[in-house]
């Protein structure tokens, strides 16, 4: 084996590295790979994937942009390198400005249920009874303007 082969693969990290690195399974790496979110950077003689070494911290803000909402497609859009110009960027850009616009709609549902929680909350304080929790939230939904039926998104 050349030196610049055994620098290589020195500097590169095995499927087990990574797995036990991150928690990942292995064939959640091979299911990011497939999905180019990952590289690998070769194999061992054995036939061991070899991985870069910021393939670690990659994962990590995979299953944290995961754990907010993200999905893997998502995710690919958000961490392939674009440049300005190119059709990948304004895809890029659009995604971005959609997902802002889908965030923002949630915090305003949040918003509104938190508000809710507190008025029910407030309103159950006041009640005296007998009633039901149901009967409360009923009134409080009707109070806020909203249908009694499930929360809409």
């Amino acid at each position: 084996m050349d030196s610049v082969k055994a620098v290589e693969m020195r500097d590169s990290l095995r499927m087990g590295d990574i797995t036990q690195a991150t928690g990942v399974s292995d064939q959640a790496v091979r299911h990011y790979e497939r999905m180019g979110l990952l590289r690998s950077t070769g194999r061992t003689s054995g036939g061991f994937r070899l991985f870069a070494a910021n393939t670690v911290p990659r994962i990590r803000l995979i299953k944290d942009l995961q754990g907010i909402g993200f999905s893997l497609g998502e995710i690919r859009t958000l961490i392939n390198p674009v440049q300005k110009g190119d059709p990948g960027c304004k895809e890029a850009r659009d995604f971005l400005t959609r997902k802002a616009e889908e965030m923002e709609r949630e915090i305003q549902r949040i918003r509104l249920i938190l508000s809710l929680l507190i008025a029910l909350n407030e309103n159950c304080e006041k009640c005296g009874g007998p009633c039901t929790l149901e009967d409360c939230l009923i009134h409080r939904l009707e109070a806020f303007g909203l249908p009694s039926g499930p929360l809409q998104n």
